[in-house]
């Protein structure tokens, strides 16, 4: 490198990191002018004993969870003076509160967000974000900063890693996601060395032999692998990337095709881990309202609603869409360009004479007994308890001891598999093992930061301020496009359409029901059961979105992870896309319900709209 380049590098990188500053500044900038404004953030000393107290017009609940560990939360009204809401900060222990502006509990996400986007770095975006976030925990006390800071590492990164469930013990879910892709990691490092990954590789090139016939095995393995998102992300784009890098395919398109047939076909399927979660928040908001009788099961609700379901079917259709047409636009058709010239760092060779002579049972058994030990593990953990049917025991199982066992059992058949066809010996298997978890590091660490800034969005509660700007005087039919923006900003904001679902099902369909039935005085099913069964296809569908578009999203992560595509890159890209889709879903899905359109003339008109305005913004890509 020239000395000019050199100085040109270093001013870039300069820049950056001012511009980063500056928004970070700028972000924070309210918050120190508020933490010396007395009047407008009120410290109050009160005993943790005391339920309600009463600031003038400010109504602030502060309630005592569990009166043996003293731990409030709160509720944030509104009112005239403070029209966002308060959030109580709990001081020294929860003897004391200090209220801050609901609305700066957005900040943290947003700044990480902005960030990541603006100078491409995710690390420092993410821990910015998180200590904004873990100083306004503080009550914006200025003097607090040094503690701001390690509360970083000692508080939110272990509580990301592994916090309370509430009942005494530990949520290990988190934990469990680690381990797996881990593991994960571990067994394509040893297929991809004994040439069993590539040999497979090798066969679907005699089939596809062009990027266009790549992509769309991509897309129909992403189908078949319908149950789970975690393993249809990481088996899927860690079997094709040696492909994908031998036939010129950007690693953003091919992680966008992933990305795009992991979480939308696990949203929508009828037997996946996600099913259990969903029925158990949609009863959760049928329980909490009392207008009427919902004779239906949470399932048959699900099932009735996916006829409104228009963003999982269309980004399904629009990777299709993508895929045959070989058109894109924005910094997706930028890349695709660039895959042409670019030879990607650590890119398998799929040409090594090495893996000619391999077999395919080499890997392919492995990535069977992870399918088929993931599927066991969830018919097992399920059926312990009273479930009478397939669909009750998948909801009732455990999706994370699943994917453990699954993945456990894969890199144990995949050893043993190697010490007796005398491929590999136990000592090069087990470095192929340990390289390939050191392949996956970069992705758990951006997992890691992911969570540690959603800890510091929980405790601040943004999604309960986002979900308390939803207008009581709303008319009914166009609840669902308020609902929609609400989910998609909560999810964005997020990164996780579960922790979504979770906070809007039991929140939005007791609303609905109660505009939808005049606050039970109309009990007429007609009337309120369509506007209930789109409401549940919404907060769904926007959950999804919402989660396709965040940068710390899980499974926008491991879709990077796994195709070893830049982070950034990989939002970057698929962004424009999933919000194009978007769009489209919620004009189609919302608007033209609000106006009395059929579901069915809903998706046609989606699909054809979807087409032609994929028509008019791509250009054809460079063959």
């Amino acid at each position: 490198m020239s000395q000019t380049n050199f100085l040109t590098s270093k001013l870039r990188h300069f820049v950056s990191f001012a511009q980063g500053s500056l928004i970070f500044l700028l972000s924070i900038f309210p918050a120190f002018l508020l933490a010396n404004d007395q009047e407008t953030i009120p410290d109050q000393k009160i005993s943790v004993e005391m339920i309600m107290l009463d600031l003038s017009d400010a109504q602030v609940s502060l309630v005592v969870e569990d009166a043996n560990t003293n731990t409030p939360t709160y509720h944030a009204a509104k009112s005239n003076d403070l029209p966002f809401g308060l959030i109580a900060i709990p001081l020294d222990n929860g003897s004391r509160f200090r209220l801050i502006p609901a609305w700066l509990s957005v900040l943290p996400p947003l700044l990480a967000i902005l960030l990541a986007l603006w100078i491409r770095e995710v690390y420092a975006s993410l821990f910015l974000g998180t200590f904004l976030g873990a100083f306004l925990l503080t009550g914006l006390d200025i003097t607090a900063l040094p503690m701001a800071f390690f509360r970083i590492i000692d508080t939110y990164l272990l509580e990301a890693i592994a916090s309370s469930n509430g009942e005494g013990g530990v949520d290990t879910s988190h934990l469990s996601i680690i381990v797996f892709s881990l593991l994960i990691g571990g067994l394509v490092g040893i297929i991809s060395k004994n040439g069993g990954m590539m040999a497979i590789v090798h066969r679907i090139a005699r089939v596809a032999k062009t990027a266009k016939s790549a992509l769309i095995s991509t897309w129909l393995m992403g189908l078949a692998i319908f149950f789970d998102d975690y393993s249809n992300t990481l088996v899927v784009g860690s079997t094709m990337r040696p492909l994908a890098d031998k036939l010129k395919i950007s690693r953003a398109k091919l992680a966008y095709v992933v990305d795009s047939t992991a979480a939308p076909v696990a949203a929508i399927g009828l037997v996946t881990t996600w099913i259990g979660m969903q029925l158990s928040e949609i009863g959760k908001g049928i329980e909490m309202q009392d207008y009427v009788t919902i004779g239906a099961s949470p399932y048959s609700l699900f099932l009735s609603s996916l006829q409104y379901a228009l963003y999982p079917v269309l980004t399904f259709f629009f990777v299709g869409l993508v895929i045959f047409t070989n058109r894109g636009f924005g910094p997706m058709h930028k890349e695709d360009a660039l895959a042409h010239t670019k030879e990607y760092k650590g890119s398998d060779t799929v040409d090594s004479k090495d893996h000619k002579a391999s077999k395919p049972y080499l890997a392919l058994i492995p990535l069977l007994m992870l399918v088929g030990g993931v599927v066991f593990g969830i018919i097992f953990t399920g059926s312990r308890g009273e479930a009478s049917n397939l669909m009750e025991v998948v909801g009732a199982s455990d999706s994370y001891l699943a994917l453990l066992w699954g993945s456990l059992l894969s890199v144990t058949t995949a050893i043993a598999i190697n010490l007796f066809s005398r491929v590999r010996n136990l000592h090069n298997t087990v470095e192929d093992f340990m390289e390939g978890i050191s392949s996956m590091m970069t992705g758990v660490l951006v997992l890691v930061f992911a969570w540690m800034l959603a800890v510091t969005i929980d405790h601040l509660q943004t999604a309960a301020f986002l979900s308390d700007l939803i207008p009581s005087s709303t008319p009914v039919e166009w609840m669902p496009a308020v609902v929609f923006i609400l989910a998609a900003l909560v999810s964005f904001s997020t990164g996780s359409s579960w922790s979504t679902m979770a906070i809007l099902y039991p929140l939005c369909i007791p609303v609905v029901l109660s505009l939808a039935t005049d606050g039970g005085a109309n009990t007429d099913s007609g009337v309120y059961m369509p506007v209930l069964l789109q409401i549940i296809s919404v907060v769904l569908c926007a959950s999804v979105m919402g989660d396709h578009c965040s940068p710390i999203s899980d499974t926008t992560v491991m879709s990077s992870m796994a195709t070893q595509c830049d982070h950034v890159t990989h939002v970057r890209t698929q962004l424009p896309y999933a919000l194009l889709v978007g769009g489209v879903s919620f004009f189609c899905g919302c608007v033209l319900y609000a106006f009395g359109s059929p579901w069915y003339v809903n998706f046609l008109l989606g699909f054809g709209l979807l087409t032609g305005l994929f028509f008019l913004l791509s250009k054809p890509n460079d063959s």
